[in-house]
């Protein structure tokens, strides 16, 4: 293995601790060793005379999100390695669209960026056309980069299997869903905190109707109570995520090969007819039938609980002024999880294979990931460094990242396929003609099934 394969960094937890020395036969001569505190690590970098020596590679990181963890990421990389320096491109954008474009000019023009955040959306059309690299050749000759080490979920969301199942980006940000509770508005009605074992219909829509008022402080189950001016609300079920209802009911978006649409079945139904009665029936989560004045928003403290994500966690502590925890999120008629993972790409066109090849992996399994850590913004991709001290033992909300933990080794997640691009557009845009009483919950599924099932066959929307 060469030289780049075997360079290691390695993070300890709090000043003065030591590093473990390797052994001196399998070290290049060190020239400079120095400790650098970065917020709560202490990192121990290696210089070696044969990188001071080296013209050194500037490898082009083009990226939309997460800047702060990237930033620190990129410092420490760049001062250990003088050979090989990172130059970030951050992105700024309100759309997947804005970032996803500029990159194909960038491609087009001729100067595309060496290395790329893709989201887990859009990842496989990049593949399939030739745009990023096959990265099995790297993970088969790196010793570090087990396979059998990564959660299975992450594997599927960087893999291709439109081409070969290989996988064309490494994971970087894996999360799963929880439960999340404001403890400030449960204190105060005297009502027990939530629990990992409950159920929806059960437990959920009841504790929510205690939560749920109208501008005049009218309950939902009030004579007077007005849906279209709302103060709070008793939950949030991100109704995004409708596969994930769908499964929890028992159903299943497409057949087991996945050659044909399959959500107009009684136990998919039920799973979206429960989205729709949970924010048009029972009225207890924001609805689309019901427009608001205002935004109302768990962040804002206006919803008792709501299903947050792994990745969202470090967008809302910037914006939450107050204490909040997570559990186990509640079940339908079976409990299954939904987890996934965007990564870090390489494009096709560097010049620069391996050191690309050594900055990605950084991110994904390296010091890089250990700055995501921090945040509490991800999974980590590696089984066996999941529950680090970082990761569990946070002094910011939320404190029980043991849930997000467990939903991982629960397993679940979207049904992927190679038309995924516009079945998330597609599905969506029905769903919402249901949930507005402009379809009915049979023709929305009749229209999915179509649509989809074209898309399939033809590579495009109908």
């Amino acid at each position: 293995m060469n030289k780049l394969m075997n360079r290691r960094n390695f993070l300890r937890l709090s000043a003065g601790t030591t590093v473990a020395a390797l052994a001196a036969a399998c070290q290049p001569q060190v020239v400079e060793v120095e400790k650098v505190v970065k917020e709560t690590v202490v990192v121990e970098k290696e210089v070696t005379a044969e990188a001071v020596a080296k013209e050194p590679v500037t490898i082009e990181f083009m990226s939309r999100h997460d800047f702060d963890s990237q930033r620190l990421a990129v410092a420490e990389w760049n001062d250990a390695h003088p050979d090989i320096q990172i130059n970030i491109d951050e992105v700024v954008g309100d759309t997947w669209d804005y970032y996803r474009i500029k990159m194909m000019q960038q491609l087009a023009a001729g100067n595309p960026p060496d290395t790329v955040f893709t989201d887990v959306w859009y990842f496989r059309m990049y593949a399939v056309d030739g745009v990023f690299m096959n990265l099995e050749p790297m993970i088969d000759a790196d010793y570090d980069y087990r396979k059998d080490n990564l959660w299975p979920v992450v594997i599927e969301n960087t893999a291709a299997p439109d081409i070969n199942g290989d996988m064309y980006c490494l994971p970087y940000d894996y999360g799963t869903h929880c439960l999340a509770y404001n403890k400030g508005m449960f204190d105060a009605a005297g009502v027990d905190y939530p629990t990992d074992d409950m159920s929806w219909e059960d437990d959920i829509v009841p504790l929510a109707r205690e939560f749920t008022l109208d501008m005049d402080d009218n309950k939902v189950d009030g004579a007077n109570f007005d849906p279209t001016r709302m103060q709070q609300y008793g939950i949030n079920p991100y109704n995004y995520l409708f596969w994930w209802y769908v499964d929890a009911w028992g159903g299943k978006c497409f057949t087991p090969d996945m050659s044909k649409s399959n959500i107009n079945t009684p136990e998919a139904a039920a799973g979206i007819k429960f989205l729709y009665d949970i924010m048009n029936t029972y009225k207890i989560a924001p609805s689309p039938a019901y427009q608001q004045s205002q935004p109302i928003s768990f962040q804002t403290g206006k919803i008792a609980m709501s299903i947050v994500a792994t990745w969202d966690i470090p967008g809302w502590n910037s914006t939450i002024d107050f204490e909040y925890d997570i559990v186990r999120p509640p079940r339908g008629s079976t409990r299954i999880g939904d987890g996934r993972a965007s990564g870090m790409a390489v494009l096709s066109t560097t010049e620069h294979v391996e050191e690309s090849w050594q900055w990605v992996k950084d991110l994904s399994i390296g010091r890089g990931q250990h700055y995501k850590q921090l945040t509490g913004g991800a999974i980590h991709p590696q089984k066996d460094k999941a529950r680090n001290e970082i990761f569990m033992n946070r002094t910011d909300p939320p404190y029980n990242m043991e849930a997000f933990i467990q939903e991982a080794e629960l397993g679940g997640g979207p049904p992927f396929f190679q038309g995924w691009e516009y079945y998330i557009d597609l599905a969506p845009a029905e769903l919402s003609k249901y949930y507005v009483d402009e379809a009915t919950l049979d023709e929305t599924l009749q229209a999915i099934d179509e649509k989809t099932d074209y898309v399939i066959a033809n590579g495009k929307m109908p």
